[in-house]
């Protein structure tokens, strides 16, 4: 029967240890923070749901009665935990050289912690990555689609088109971006900060965000006018994700609201733990158990192109 050792049993427990784990596992989310909310969680059952902001006023006659309304609840968005493991099994020798040389340990430990981050940027990308086919979301259609409910049965938001990168296509997602609107039509505060695009495209991305641009009209220096590319002055920054599997999705968001609305939560992580296997043997069990949920409570904020 496995027992669990203590910190006087192992260096493997080692303070030391941990923070190479740690460390390891901050490079390995580097750069989630700009996007998401990852935080952690000690509910086995989590449940989103806002309530609809409040609409448009209305004229009214002086001294008229001033017309009011109920609160709304949101889509309410349910986030389901799944678990993910490592383990590492180690012969007596190992351990015993493991124990001689303590940076061979610090060095896995890292390692380790690393893989760990990884699977949660994993996670968190995966947002992105089921942005067009992924239907397990508040309101019943993917991230990005033509068919976002309203209050209005008689219509629908659209945040998503067809069309490759481009300077005509970035233009277009900026509006189409900045005229999103609440639930019941009030126009909201919109502000495109981020071009997220895979590794394939980061050159057109900031070819295009940030280039300046010759235009030509003779041969010499006074047939020339020198201009920057008007998104360039918006401040639009570039994103590229090495964990979006279409190297020709591209998305435009608001970072402002993604951090409120995409969630990564962890019920267990950051833990690893040693087990002894094999008392007579001296054979150990390094492991470590990641339980998160992930998914978003709202797609406003976000545009995408399935191209």
């Amino acid at each position: 029967m496995a027992t669990t050792l203590t910190t006087g049993l192992t260096n493997l427990l080692d303070p030391g240890l941990a923070e190479a784990f740690i460390d390891g596992m901050v490079s390995g989310v580097d750069g989630l923070d700009t996007l998401f909310n990852v935080e952690a969680t000690d509910s086995n059952t989590i449940e989103s749901a806002g309530v609809n902001p409040a609409g448009a006023y209305i004229g009214t006659s002086e001294g008229g009665t001033i017309s009011t309304r109920s609160l709304e609840e949101g889509y309410k968005k349910t986030y389901t935990h799944s678990s993910y493991s490592y383990g590492l099994a180690m012969s007596r020798k190992a351990y015993l050289t493991a124990r001689a040389k303590f940076s061979v340990l610090a060095d896995y430990y890292q390692s380790m912690g690393f893989s760990n981050g990884q699977k949660i940027a994993e996670l968190c990308w995966s947002i992105f990555t089921g942005a067009f086919s992924d239907t397990s979301t508040a309101d019943g259609v993917t991230l990005c689609s033509a068919s976002h409910p309203t209050t209005s049965s008689s219509s629908t938001f659209d945040n998503t088109s067809s069309t490759s990168l481009g300077a005509t296509s970035l233009g277009d997602a900026i509006v189409a971006l900045e005229s999103q609107t609440t639930p019941d039509g009030l126009k909201m505060a919109v502000n495109p900060t981020h071009l997220v695009v895979s590794l394939t495209d980061r050159a057109e991305a900031h070819t295009i965000t940030q280039s300046v641009f010759e235009h030509s009209t003779g041969p010499t220096a006074a047939g020339r006018t020198v201009y920057n590319s008007y998104t360039s002055q918006m401040g639009i920054g570039v994103l590229a994700s090495k964990y979006l599997t279409s190297t020709t999705d591209w998305f435009l968001v608001d970072q402002a609201m993604t951090k409120k609305s995409m969630n990564c939560y962890i019920l267990q992580g950051f833990d690893p733990e040693v087990v002894e296997r094999h008392p007579d043997t001296h054979s150990y069990q390094v492991t470590d158990l990641l339980v998160a949920a992930v998914g978003f409570d709202s797609w406003r904020g976000v545009f995408g192109a399935d191209v």
